[in-house]
């Protein structure tokens, strides 16, 4: 992709971080972000998503607008929650009217695989919405709120199953886990065999991102790794490459259920399969 005027929110953010380098060469790259990055040739907007948006400081014109800007809502707390639909929602909706007015070809959002809920198969992108946790719903309200500007622009809405890789805050599941293991900590895990999960490294993730970017038609994406792993097979493979004994504790509830993308319908429409296994992206994040 080049020559193009490209907005993103959270661009200081995991995925963020990929994508503003993957786009910033060959393209004028404007980023919306609480904090202002680091890279050269971006132009850092500082905004906080969950206040009004300064539209003042934004291009008059824009191609496309990629929201990846998101408030994970690891909290309970009414303001908690409060703050989590002002970001995932009202900021959605400011993007979305910004990019009218400002002419936009697209609106790439990234939504969350979570949405499906846990369920024994991997989920299609025409599954409906089944999960139960406050963040996953302010996700899926934000998708219906983008399907309603699809008279104004090509909208592609992205739904990432546990992206991880290197830079990821340990707050994450992957990272998360190999800090427990390096500090021997014990490993809560349902059992051997769920729940089951699709990790998708970070270098495929983007790649689907400017893949998709290409297709001038509104599309709902999958992306998740194109193998399934149990938490207690992660615990292993990072263990093996650290060298380090892991200490289970397992609790067995027969309740649990996997959360896995289908990746068939986003690998015929991009032609692009994910190409990293998950115990090569741990030795590139370790």
């Amino acid at each position: 992709m080049k020559n193009k005027k490209i907005l993103i929110s959270g661009g200081t953010g995991f995925i963020g971080t990929y994508l503003v380098n993957a786009l910033k060469e060959n393209n004028e790259v404007y980023s919306i972000s609480r904090s202002k990055g680091s890279q050269n040739n971006v132009t850092w907007i500082q905004q906080d998503l969950g206040e009004e948006l300064d539209t003042s400081r934004l291009p008059s014109e824009i191609d496309i607008v990629i929201h990846l800007a998101m408030d994970p809502l690891r909290g309970e707390s009414t303001k908690s929650k409060l703050k989590g639909i002002s970001i995932n929602f009202l900021g959605t909706y400011q993007l979305l009217e910004y990019a009218k007015k400002a002419s936009a070809k697209t609106f790439l959002f990234t939504s969350t695989g979570s949405i499906y809920g846990n369920k024994e198969n991997p989920s299609k992108e025409e599954d409906k919405f089944d999960a139960n946790d406050f963040y996953s719903f302010t996700k899926y309200a934000a998708e219906l709120l983008v399907n309603q500007y699809k008279e104004n622009f090509t909208i592609i809405i992205l739904r990432p199953f546990h992206p991880y890789g290197p830079g990821q805050k340990d707050s994450f599941l992957v990272p998360r886990l190999i800090k427990n293991i390096r500090n021997n900590e014990t490993i809560n895990v349902n059992n051997k065999e769920t729940p089951k999960l699709s990790p998708i490294y970070i270098e495929d993730a983007i790649n689907i991102i400017l893949k998709s970017l290409k297709l001038n038609e509104n599309l709902v994406l999958n992306a998740a790794g194109n193998k399934f792993y149990s938490v207690y097979d992660i615990c292993e493979i990072i263990g093996r490459l650290l060298n380090k004994k892991v200490n289970y504790n397992f609790i067995n509830d027969k309740n649990t259920k996997n959360l896995l993308g289908d990746m068939e319908y986003t690998s015929t429409k991009l032609s692009y399969i994910p190409k990293t296994n998950l115990e090569e992206g741990i030795k590139k994040l370790l």
